[in-house]
């Protein structure tokens, strides 16, 4: 399958936040264990994935249970990016998995074509269940045949398997969510199973998805 057009050059740039990533060390004068932050901390790339959205991918999971001890979770995470394997969400060998990513949305007139027309929302399902917080701006929540829903900074969605789409609802500012997805079970539905629907420009895994080591 041919790969989507990349999206055209950047209209909008989000701001760069820090990412703090704790661990264990140990002190250098009493030689006893205390706490610390990793090396990975430090600030988040931006990627763009359409015309109005970025993601900056936070953290990984590939397990039901993470092992933190001897920093294994942070070898997992930092294994899944070199494999280019990431997409949307993670599943590890148990099927068990999170991703943690901040998305922003731009400004709605900024994401406007050369014929004055906005870019489609990217309507999809993932098998997953999902926890999407907005911290900046205001968010609408899109689901097939239902009115949108106004999200405002500190709403939650929770996110179960449906098919759906996000669309910053202001022409003006951009808008910000944190969302944490976690690996689930297929949904079944009156007999009928709801697979991942990831069309478009999901098919770019490997350039849009992935994250460079920070």
């Amino acid at each position: 399958m041919a790969l989507p057009p990349s999206p055209p050059p950047e209209a909008y740039k989000p701001a760069p936040f820090k990412r703090l990533v704790t661990t264990h060390e140990t002190a250098p004068k009493t030689g006893t264990p205390q706490e610390g932050y990793h090396e990975m901390s430090g600030q988040t790339e931006w990627q763009q994935i359409t015309p109005d959205a970025h993601f900056s991918l936070i953290y990984t999971t590939s397990e039901g249970k993470p092992e933190m001890s001897q920093n294994s979770d942070v070898a997992n995470h930092e294994a899944l990016l070199d494999s280019g394997k990431l997409s949307l969400t993670h599943a590890g060998e148990d099927g068990a998995g999170s991703v943690c990513r901040a998305v922003e949305f731009a400004p709605r007139k900024s994401t406007l074509a050369g014929n004055g027309t906005e870019s489609q929302p990217y309507m999809h399902r993932t098998q997953s269940l999902d926890y999407g917080i907005v911290v900046k701006g205001q968010i609408e929540l899109l689901l097939p045949d239902q009115p949108p829903r106004l999200m405002n900074v500190g709403d939650v969605a929770v996110q179960r398997g449906t098919n759906h789409a996000w669309r910053n609802a202001s022409t003006c500012e951009p808008a910000r969510m944190i969302f944490v997805l976690l690996a689930s079970e297929k949904v079944m539905f009156e007999g009928r199973q709801l697979g991942e629907a990831l069309p478009d420009q999901a098919g770019r895994t490997k350039e849009v998805f992935q994250a460079k080591r920070a």
